[in-house]
């Protein structure tokens, strides 16, 4: 029986990728206590749409919100190395004298505490290195050998033995 993994070049390094996740990015924004009953219908205004809500804010507790949730599912094809966010709204949430700050106290009824941004769950390289040869080494010395290329793709692939 054999096991595979994929090799992609990426950052300026070359890494072998193997299985599969779903990558997580959102802010976690944190306030001062507890969030104020109603604060769907006034973010639902605010942003302008209940299902746009419903996708992209989760509330985890009673004083936690996760404001522009995203999730991504990746697998050793097609990796996800990273998330975006809009920095605007980050700021907004830790600007108490930014002029959208007063619509975030209007909108959950209590000013934030801290945000900060999280991601968790990306694709994580098991092996690195600054070049092909060199990761191909470090993956040889556990069994792995390249085999070729992807079949639904242009990534080399490659197999050891269980």
């Amino acid at each position: 029986m054999w096991e595979y993994a994929v090799l992609h070049e990426h950052d300026e390094n070359w890494v072998v990728v193997q299985g599969e996740g779903t990558a997580k990015g959102y802010i976690e924004v944190v306030f001062e206590g507890e969030i104020k009953r109603g604060w769907q219908k006034r973010a639902d205004e605010a942003i302008g749409s209940s299902r746009i809500r419903k996708q992209s804010v989760r509330n985890p507790s009673k004083e936690t919100i996760w404001w522009n949730y995203s999730e991504k599912t990746w697998n050793a094809e097609n990796p996800c190395w990273g998330m975006s966010y809009e920095v605007n709204t980050l700021k907004t949430f830790r600007n108490k004298t930014d002029r959208s700050h007063k619509q975030v106290f209007e909108i959950f009824g209590v000013n934030p505490k801290s945000a900060e941004f999280v991601v968790e769950g990306l694709t994580e390289p098991l092996y690195q290195a600054g070049t092909v040869t060199q990761v191909l080494s470090k993956a040889g010395l556990d069994g792995w050998e390249l085999v070729g290329n992807v079949p639904s793709g242009s990534n080399r692939m490659l197999r050891r033995q269980l």
